[in-house]
């Protein structure tokens, strides 16, 4: 309360910058004009935006399941509450990993083979925003890229050995305002028994953080999966963060 909203962003830029120098890019314009944004509000729009234009939960009341995003770390520092819910869950994929590796090995191999992962591109070139996904490992003629969801990475000299898993459900099923492009393979049930089995093994072993007005969360992306309660918002409490 000290702060202005500006001043309060400013600083939490600052103190992210010396967890990593690097900063992600989250959008391509700011006020219709190009912009690098290095920074976005994670609130429910569903409620002032047609919602044929919200293409993730994060911009909904509705609960996140467990995912990973893109970075190396990511950053999440609560501007206001909502008046009921929103708690935030972590949980390590590695742990995820161990239990399904000793009980459920056919789900292992599931997810180190390639998935075909949606990119949206026919939605996204329509609605006229720019995206790496274009290129990066994109199939010729084809609005997916085949990667697999665990990636083993070996030991180096200067390295240990590290297992990764990247993944978040809505690139596969589709959400909302990005529905799944119709020209995609369909997912296997092994897929989605795998994708169940990441959701709720990480839920099993997921700590809870009741996250307050002024909390700043840094999160190791590369071993640990996040997902969000669904929450209540009111005319005198809303939850809005800054990712």
């Amino acid at each position: 309360h000290k702060y202005s909203r500006l001043d309060n962003i400013t600083i939490y830029v600052g103190l992210s910058v010396h967890v990593a120098p690097v900063l992600g890019r989250q959008d391509h314009q700011f006020d219709g004009k190009e912009a690098d944004v290095i920074l976005a509000h994670i609130k429910d729009l569903s409620s002032e935006v047609d919602t044929s234009k919200i293409g993730a939960p994060a911009y909904t009341s509705e609960r996140q399941v467990f995912h990973t995003d893109v970075g190396d770390l990511i950053a999440l520092f609560c501007l206001s509450e909502a008046a009921e819910g929103g708690k935030s869950f972590l949980a390590s994929s590695w742990r995820v990993y161990n239990e399904l590796a000793a009980t459920r090995p056919d789900l292992i191999h599931t997810l180190s083979e390639p998935w075909a992962a949606d990119t949206y591109v026919e939605l996204i070139e329509h609605f006229g925003v720019d995206t790496n996904a274009k290129s990066f490992g994109k199939v010729p003629g084809k609005p997916y890229i085949l990667a697999p969801l665990l990636h083993h990475q070996p030991a180096t000299e200067t390295t240990p050995e590290r297992l990764i898993i990247q993944y978040a459900r809505r690139t596969f099923t589709g959400y909302w305002g990005l529905p799944r492009s119709y020209n995609i393979p369909p997912i296997t049930e092994a897929q989605a028994e795998a994708l169940d089995a990441l959701h709720y093994t990480a839920e099993k072993y997921a700590v809870v953080l009741d996250f307050k007005q002024g909390d700043i969360q840094y999160v190791n992306n590369l071993s640990i999966f996040h997902a969000r309660g669904e929450f209540r918002d009111s005319p005198e409490k809303r939850y809005v963060p800054c990712y």
